[in-house]
């Protein structure tokens, strides 16, 4: 898995797990995350503004592994209960 920071536009980012947040079926939820997880392993397929920074905008940095590492944990999940769990980690 890559090491490494990635930059991400906060406020999108947050807007996009926003809108993951108030879905309530599964698969859904699963395929969000799969999107968003597409984004940040091949960034220039990037078409939500993720990783978009804008010179005056506000920035958050991750380790990429881990952040990798975190939706992986979502999508093992099972059930609804499960995959808000890990959400809400």
């Amino acid at each position: 898995m890559a090491r490494g920071a990635i930059i991400l536009n906060k406020e999108r980012f947050v807007q996009i797990l926003s809108e993951i947040d108030t879905l309530n079926n599964i698969d859904s939820f699963k395929n969000k995350i799969i999107a968003l997880k597409q984004i940040i392993v091949y960034p220039k397929n990037d078409r939500e503004g993720v990783l978009n920074i804008d010179g005056n905008g506000d920035t958050i940095s991750l380790r990429k592994d881990v952040l990798l590492s975190e939706l992986d944990q979502i999508l093992k999940s099972q059930t609804n209960n499960r995959v808000r769990y890990y959400h809400e980690c």
